[in-house]
């Protein structure tokens, strides 16, 4: 009587049957980090063991905060399309079966957005730069005028001296490009387009005139 008594008390306690454990989570944060590294985090947070099959790699770009090992690891490799098993306690992680295309049909040509107000041309530029790279003298009129200016392949890389005074928009970019054999346009899709005519040395560009 007295042992079945005891055991009734045990199952009411409010400790016998207590599972209230939180359950573990992972803290990941990625950005373009490849997705060995990120595994390797998450299962070194989880203290879990796992096997991954060589020539994996994927940049993940991911921010993860308090979520349960299980689903962390579900959507890392839904992400990087991988798949996972466990055995004996250990996860092996391998690539999954080649991603369902969907039938290649000709899509529409993206319409054009059309030419950049001669507003942006008239804008007040002023450049004081020495062997800069003309990308960032590109950059650097970009930032002044909102004009978008895109370079293409074809053009070397040149460096440049480029000391102009204040002037428009287009007066600086005829400067620039006719010093270094380029031209530029307007194009279609709401920028500029900096390209090639002809091969050229380093060049310098001084002009304080306005």
């Amino acid at each position: 009587m007295k042992r079945l008594l005891f055991f009734s008390l045990l199952l009411t306690s409010p400790f016998a049957m207590s599972d209230d454990s939180p359950i573990p989570t992972v803290k990941l944060s990625a950005k373009g980090t490849d997705v060995r590294d990120v595994l390797c985090d998450l299962f070194t947070q989880a203290k879990k063991s796992f096997v991954l099959d060589p020539g994996i790699k994927y940049s993940l770009y991911l921010n993860l905060d308090s979520i349960p090992f299980d689903e962390s690891l579900t959507i890392i490799c839904k992400t990087a399309n991988l798949s996972y098993e466990q055995q004996n306690g250990v996860y092996f992680v391998r690539r999954s079966g080649p991603a369902k295309t969907q039938p290649i049909t000709a899509a529409a040509a993206p319409k054009p957005l059309g030419f950049l107000p001669e507003s942006y041309f008239l804008k007040r530029v002023s450049l004081n730069l020495t062997k800069t790279a003309l990308s960032d003298i590109m950059t650097e009129l970009s930032h002044q005028t909102g004009a978008p200016i895109e370079i293409a392949k074809e053009v070397p890389a040149y460096r440049l001296d480029a000391v102009l005074g204040p002037r428009t928009l287009r007066s600086a970019l005829l400067g620039l490009t006719n010093a270094a054999g380029l031209k530029f346009k307007a194009t279609n899709n709401r920028t500029i387009l900096i390209y090639k005519e002809s091969d050229s040395d380093h060049v310098t560009v001084v002009d304080s005139s306005k």
